[in-house]
C-alpha cells in the first residue's frame, strides 16, 4: 500500500519541481507569484528525497532503536505484563467488593479500596492509550508515513503541516515506543518491588543478565536458574538479549551466595550458558545492582525464532540481518541444526560433504521445520541460511518464576507506598515520555516545515 503513496509523491514532487521551473520562466514580473519559484523548486526537492529514501528511514529508526537498548518484543512483554498487572488488581478489587457488599463492613471495604480502584483505572486508561498508539505505529505506520511524504510534495505546501506532522509521528513513535520500557524501569521501580535492604542476609542479589550466542544476543527464549546443589529452580524470559522477569523487570533476583547454573532453552533446544556455573565473583557490580553476561558458542541467533544449533562449537560468523554464514570446525558425525518458524522462508547451503535430515518441531505455541547437517568427515565447514518473510513470531512464554519468590517469598518485601508506585509506574511516568514524545514530533515536524501544532485541516 505505502508504495502507490510513494509513488504518487514523487510524481507530484516532480510535478511541483516543474511548476516551479514555469513560474521562473513566465514572463510576468508579478513578485507575489514570482517568490513561490524557489520554495517549489526546494519542495520539490525535500519529497522526492523522502520518498526515495523512505524505507532507509524507517530502517534508522529501527536501528536507533536498538542503539537506546529497545526492540518491540521488549515493549509487548512489558506492555502484556503491565497490563495483566492492572486488569488483575481490577478484578481483585471487583470481587472483594462484591463478597463483601452485603456484610455490615462493605462500606468500610469500599472506602480503603475506593483509592486503589481509581488508581488503577488511570493506569488502566493510560495502557489503552499506549496500546491504541502502538495499533495505529505498528499496523499503518508505513502506510501514514508514506502518506505523509505524499502530502508534503503538494504545491504551493497546501498540505506541508499535515503530511510533515504524519510523518515525524511515525518516526518519533517507532522509536519512542520501543525504548519506553527501558526509560520506564530507569525512572521508576514497578510495584510490588523489593527493597534491596536485608537482601544480603537472605542471600539474594538483583542482577541484569544479558544472554549471547556465538556473537549476537539471544532474541527470546526461557532463562532457566538452579542455584547450587539445591532443588531451587527459577525461570526468567529472554527478551532482545536481556532476562526479564514479571514483577521486576531487567532486574531479576539470582542467589548472591551460592553458584547458579543458567540453561537457555529456544525453539525446544536447551543449551548450558558459560559461566557454568556462574559463581558469585564472576558478577560485576554497580551501585548494588550485579550485572553479567552469559554466552554460548553451541548456539546463535538467526532471528524471529530461528536458531542454528550445534554438537560441536561454532567459529566463526558472518552475514547481515538476512544471509547468515555459519563456519565449524567439525568432526565426522558432529552436526548442526537449523530451526526456523514455518512461516519463515528459508534457503540452505553448505561447503563440504554433510548428510542432511529434515524434521519438524514445536514449543509453546509455534512450530517450524529442523534442517539437520551432519558432517561426513573432520573439516572445515561454511553452512549459509538465508531467510525472509518469516512475519511476526510469538511464543507464549508464560509467567516467569523468579528466584525471590521460591526461595525467600516476597511479602517482606511489599512496598508500603503501593499506590504512589502503582500511579507512578502504570500511569505518571509513561504519560510524561508519551508526551515528551509528543513534543519531539513537533520539533521534527517544524524542521520539515510543518506547524507547532496538530494540523486540524488540510
Amino acid at each position: 500500500m505505502e508504495a502507490d503513496y510513494l509513488l504518487a509523491a514523487y510524481k507530484i514532487a516532480m510535478f511541483t519541481f516543474y511548476l516551479g521551473v514555469l513560474l521562473y520562466a513566465l514572463p510576468i514580473p508579478w513578485p507575489p507569484l514570482k517568490r513561490w519559484a524557489p520554495r517549489l523548486l526546494a519542495d520539490s526537492i525535500l519529497a522526492a528525497g523522502l520518498s526515495i529514501a523512505f524505507y532507509s528511514l524507517l530502517e534508522a529508526s529501527d536501528y536507533i532503536a536498538r542503539l537506546l537498548g529497545g526492540s518491540w518484543p521488549l515493549f509487548y512483554t512489558w506492555y502484556r505484563e503491565s497490563l495483566g498487572s492492572l486488569l488483575s488488581m481490577k478484578a481483585f478489587i471487583f470481587i472483594v467488593e462484591s463478597i463483601t457488599g452485603q456484610l455490615p463492613f462493605g462500606d468500610a471495604v469500599r472506602v480503603v479500596l475506593r483509592p486503589l480502584d481509581r488508581v488503577v483505572d488511570v493506569g488502566l486508561f493510560v495502557a489503552g492509550w499506549i496500546g491504541a498508539i502502538t495499533y495505529i505505529v505498528q499496523d499503518f505506520g508505513k502506510a501514514l508515513a508514506a502518506i505523509g511524504v505524499a502530502l508534503i510534495s503538494v504545491p504551493f505546501r497546501i498540505s506541508r503541516g499535515a503530511g510533515a506532522w504524519l510523518l515525524s509521528f511515525i518516526l518519533v513513535f517507532n522509536v519512542g515506543l520501543q525504548v519506553m520500557p527501558s526509560f520506564l524501569s530507569s525512572i521508576a521501580e514497578q510495584p510490588g518491588g523489593p527493597d534491596p535492604s536485608g537482601l544480603e542476609e537472605m542471600g539474594l542479589a538483583f542482577a541484569q543478565v544479558r544472554v549471547e550466542g556465538y556473537q549476537a544476543g539471544i532474541g527470546g527464549g526461557i532463562l532457566y536458574l538452579k542455584a547450587g546443589d539445591s532443588d531451587i529452580t527459577a525461570n526468567y524470559t529472554v527478551v532482545a538479549g536481556k532476562a526479564y522477569d514479571t514483577d521486576y523487570g531487567m532486574n531479576i533476583p539470582v542467589p548472591s551466595r551460592v553458584p547458579a547454573y543458567y540453561t537457555l532453552e529456544v525453539d525446544g533446544v536447551r543449551v548450558n550458558l558459560k559461566p557454568y556455573p556462574a559463581r558469585p565473583e564472576d558478577y560485576s557490580s554497580h551501585d548494588g545492582l550485579w550485572s553479567i553476561v552469559l554466552r554460548t558458542t553451541y548456539m546463535e541467533w538467526l532471528g524471529d525464532y530461528a536458531i542454528a544449533y550445534t554438537n560441536s562449537s561454532i567459529t566463526g560468523l558472518t552475514g547481515g540481518n538476512d544471509t547468515k554464514t555459519i563456519t565449524l570446525n567439525m568432526e565426522k558425525g558432529e552436526y548442526l541444526a537449523i530451526r526456523y518458524p514455518s512461516s519463515c522462508s528459508v534457503n540452505i547451503t553448505h561447503t563440504g560433504v554433510m548428510t542432511v535430515n529434515e524434521g519438524s518441531w514445536e514449543w509453546r505455541g509455534i512450530s517450524g521445520r529442523e534442517y539437520r547437517l551432519t558432517a561426513a568427515a573432520d573439516g572445515d565447514y561454511n553452512v549459509t541460511v538465508n531467510m525472509e518473510d518469516c512475519g511476526r513470531v510469538r511464543p507464549s512464554l508464560g509467567r516467569t518464576i523468579d528466584y525471590l519468590e521460591v526461595a525467600g517469598g516476597i511479602s517482606a518485601f511489599a512496598d508500603a507506598n503501593l499506590l504512589a508506585s502503582i500511579l507512578l509506574y502504570y500511569a505518571t511516568v509513561p504519560m510524561i515520555y508519551v508526551f515528551t514524545l509528543f513534543s519531539i514530533t513537533f520539533g521534527l515536524s517544524r524542521a520539515l516545515g510543518g506547524r507547532d501544532r496538530i494540523p486540524v485541516r488540510i
